[in-house]
């Protein structure tokens, strides 16, 4: 499964999605995108966490995928399409989206973006 920056922020965030899907991680492969150290950090600078924590913790718990040039060049491809489906989809959803396909995992996200894309396990955070 590849989790999405959603995912790691509703873990570092301790809300009670996140304790839950950290509780689903056990014994599984994990894996989180290039692109979402990026993001994570953006994350924690917006809500008072220490970036360095929460990369160390993504980095010990996943195995990394790096955005490649194909992957990049596919999500070009599939942007206008995709983003027909999810009005307001950015290029970074569209790059990890594509990841997650080309590698044959499930993404794991409460994104609305992705909420009806094949491949895509959407976690609903409504209380």
């Amino acid at each position: 499964m590849l989790l999405d920056t959603w995912a790691w922020a509703e873990m570092f965030g301790s809300s009670r999605t996140g304790l839950e899907l950290r509780s689903q991680l056990s014994g599984k492969s994990v894996y989180a995108s290039s692109l979402t150290l990026a993001e994570i950090v953006g994350w924690c600078e917006r809500n008072g966490k220490n970036p360095e924590i929460c990369l160390q913790a993504i980095k010990e718990t996943a195995i990394i995928l790096d955005a490649t040039a194909q992957h990049c060049e596919a999500a070009g491809m599939q942007f206008g399409r995709l983003r027909k489906a999810a009005a307001g989809m950015g290029m970074i959803d569209a790059i990890i989206y594509t990841q997650a396909t080309a590698n044959g995992l499930e993404l794991v996200t409460g994104d609305s973006h992705f909420k009806q894309f094949p491949g895509v396990r959407f976690i609903s955070n409504e209380k």
